[in-house]
Formats: structure tokens, C-alpha cells, sequence
């Protein structure tokens, strides 16, 4: 009974002996690690890499160095949100004593995350004629950057639906698809003469428009320039341009259809007063004090305010 105890004690004796001396070494809990993209090895916890780590943290100083497949250390303070570890092998080394060669774990950067669309339509509408690119009307959101093309054909000189395949592809391959339909709007139709007088808005309200009180010129629909002169006995009245006949566009066009394509480019391009405040807009005929033509004007409405008088 002596002999067994006096084993025991002997044996109790050589492991705390064995850990003074440090033969307990770190132990890997797996042969490699594969990691997402976006993830950064050297927010790794030792306790996950390490078996027994509870057991010896007490005994080694540790530190992490990853090295990329060149065997060119990458510093810890060079991977941030703008600048992300890049697919591909790397080798993380545990090191925990001065005089042991560091454990060696490789480790395997991936990205299996496709891109995500923000704010996909499924049908989309652009005006005849529309020449931007189609694809700036989607985006979408990765880690990695991110091209966005259309699969399918759209003639936007052809009034239609078009149905085609969006496709979001990130920088390392993964791709994301749905379904939209373009639909490209009818042709503007050219104004008649005989509602020249008429202004023609793109929501429900519309009003009409009338010449100033001191008309003395010729009828709506007739031309003439600015600066024009009309004759009333031997007496010539100067003409000049009333700036609320310029409705608050602040411009003039030739015609109406002009006046109309340069009306949705602008909404579609609203950045001053915030997209998606103009609620509707107007486009009709405007005249100079003397009463003649000049021209199509354009008027808006925002919200909380009405659209002018021409």
C-alpha cells in the first residue's frame, strides 16, 4: 500500500515538474481554418484555435502574425473596412515562446456571399428616347465591389415592355439575378395649334394660361422675338419679357415637346430641392408685354406649394 502512494506522488511530482518546465505545449484544434470574406484572422480568440489553451495561458506570452502566401507578414493595423484581407491563402502563426518555433495554421480567406439588390423594382419605366445607361437605374450591396448589367434587349426608341434578367455580380464571382420589366413610354405626341393655349401637366392638375392684362399685340400662337415692337397710331411700345411668364423653370423653348422632354429630365434629376418633391409640372405658351408668342414655358409644383400662373 506504501509503494502505490509513494507512485502516485512520484507521479504527481514529474507533471508539475513537466509544466515548470514548459514541455506543455500548445495544441491546435484543427489542421486549417477557411475563413469568409470580411472576417479578419487576427480577431480569432486563442481559446478557438487552441485546445488547451484554459490549461497553459497562464505560462507563454502569445501573439498572432499572419503571413500571406509570398511569406510576407501583413500587418494587423493594414486590414480595416476600406482595405479587407483579399481572397486567398494566408498562414497564421501562433507564437507563445521565444526559444519554440511558432505554430503554423493555414488559413483559407473565401467569399461565398452574393450581392444583395437595394430597393429592387420590378417594373421600371423610362420616357421614349431615354439615353442614359439602363443599368444605373439598380444597384445593389457586397463586401467587394459590385458591376451591375442588364441580360436582355431594350430599344428605347420603341414604345414597350421589355422584359429582361438584372444581374449583380461581385468582384470574386458571386452573382445575384431577378427578374424586371422595362417599360418603355409612348412617344410624345406634338402639340396642336389649336390648343396652344392649354397647359399640359404630367399629374392631375392642370390650369390654363392667359396672356398679360396689357395685351394690345397679336393672337396666341403667332411668333415673334423678344424686343419686337407693335404699332397703336404713330406711338411704338417697347416689348419685353414679364418674368412670370418664364413660369419658375426660368426658361424658354421653341416648342412644346422640348419643353416637355426637358421638364422629366429634370425631375428625374432633381438634386436641388430633394427627388421626389415635385408633384407635378406644367408646360404652356408664353408672351411678351406686347402679347406676342415667345415661346413654351415650364412650370413646377412642390409640395406645400402650388404651381404659378403662366
Amino acid at each position: 500500500m506504501k509503494e502505490v502512494k509513494h507512485g502516485i506522488v512520484c507521479m504527481a511530482l514529474f507533471l508539475a515538474l513537466a509544466a515548470c518546465s514548459g514541455t506543455v505545449v500548445p495544441i491546435l484544434q484543427e489542421e486549417s481554418l477557411t475563413l469568409e470574406y470580411g472576417q479578419d484572422p487576427y480577431d480569432l480568440q486563442l481559446n478557438d484555435l487552441l485546445e488547451n489553451y484554459d490549461g497553459i495561458k497562464e505560462e507563454y506570452q502569445f501573439s498572432l502574425s499572419l503571413f500571406n502566401d509570398e511569406d510576407e507578414e501583413i500587418e494587423e493595423d493594414s486590414i480595416t473596412e476600406d482595405a479587407l484581407l483579399q481572397v486567398g491563402e494566408y498562414t497564421l502563426k501562433i507564437n507563445y515562446a521565444d526559444d519554440e518555433a511558432p505554430l503554423q495554421l493555414p488559413v483559407t480567406i473565401k467569399d461565398t456571399v452574393a450581392p444583395e439588390f437595394k430597393d429592387f423594382k420590378e417594373k421600371v419605366s423610362v420616357d421614349y428616347g431615354y439615353d442614359k445607361d439602363l443599368t444605373k437605374l439598380f444597384s445593389a450591396e457586397d463586401l467587394a465591389d459590385v458591376a451591375i448589367r442588364i441580360d436582355g434587349e431594350v430599344d428605347t426608341k420603341k414604345a414597350g415592355d421589355y422584359k429582361v434578367t438584372v444581374i449583380a455580380e461581385d468582384a470574386n464571382g458571386n452573382k445575384t439575378k431577378k427578374e424586371c420589366t422595362i417599360t418603355v413610354k409612348e412617344k410624345p405626341k406634338a402639340s396642336n395649334s389649336s390648343s396652344s393655349n392649354s397647359i399640359v401637366s404630367s399629374g392631375s392638375s392642370s390650369s390654363s394660361a392667359s396672356k398679360p392684362s396689357n395685351n394690345s399685340g397679336s393672337s396666341s400662337g403667332s411668333s415673334s422675338t423678344s424686343g419686337s415692337s407693335s404699332a397703336s397710331g404713330d406711338k411704338q411700345e417697347s416689348c419685353s419679357i414679364d418674368p412670370d411668364q418664364l413660369g419658375n423653370s426660368g426658361k424658354l423653348f421653341n416648342t412644346e415637346d422640348e419643353a416637355i422632354a426637358w421638364a422629366e429630365a429634370y425631375i428625374e434629376n432633381d438634386d436641388l430641392y430633394g427627388k421626389g418633391n415635385i408633384t407635378s409640372y406644367g408646360v404652356g405658351p408664353s408672351f411678351d408685354t406686347c402679347g406676342n408668342f415667345i415661346g413654351y414655358s415650364v412650370g413646377f409644383t412642390y409640395e406645400g406649394w402650388t404651381l404659378p400662373d403662366f
